[in-house]
């Protein structure tokens, strides 16, 4: 599959889920934004960048930096802070949507653990299941 399809896919896949969770989703006019969608949680809006999300050894991993050069500067830092609050990844294998802070995140990846690792360590450890949409209450 072409990879324009591919984060197609994971766009309207997490649009569904931000819905079916219970907030209020907007998609912003054209592409001219740093950010793929809007969630109203009835208290704030978040500007949410879609991810698609590839299941790596255990782990769930996806890109924290932006591959489009519309908005950076050769060289400059392409993450995202400032520019995105959440970062919302759908991983086809798991099929699950993630969310996690865009405002921390460092450009690189993110990884969320999906089974124990193979020397038990369990600190410091982003556990998948704690990363996972849910609705809202």
């Amino acid at each position: 599959m072409h990879t324009n399809l591919i984060g197609n896919i994971s766009e309207a896949v997490i649009m569904a889920a931000f819905a079916k969770a219970g907030y209020l989703v907007s998609k912003p006019f054209g592409n001219a934004h740093p950010y793929d969608l809007i969630v109203d949680d009835g208290t704030r809006l978040l500007r949410v960048q879609c991810k698609t999300a590839r299941q790596v050894r255990g782990t769930i991993t996806f890109s924290t930096k932006s591959n489009n050069g519309r908005w950076y500067r050769r060289g400059a830092n392409r993450g995202y802070a400032g520019k995105a609050d959440l970062f919302a990844a759908y991983c086809p294998n798991t099929d699950k949507v993630y969310v996690a802070s865009a405002v921390d995140a460092k450009p690189g990846s993110i990884s969320l653990r999906l089974t124990p690792t193979a020397n038990n360590q369990s600190k410091k450890i982003r556990w998948a299941h704690e990363y996972e949409l849910r609705p809202l209450k």
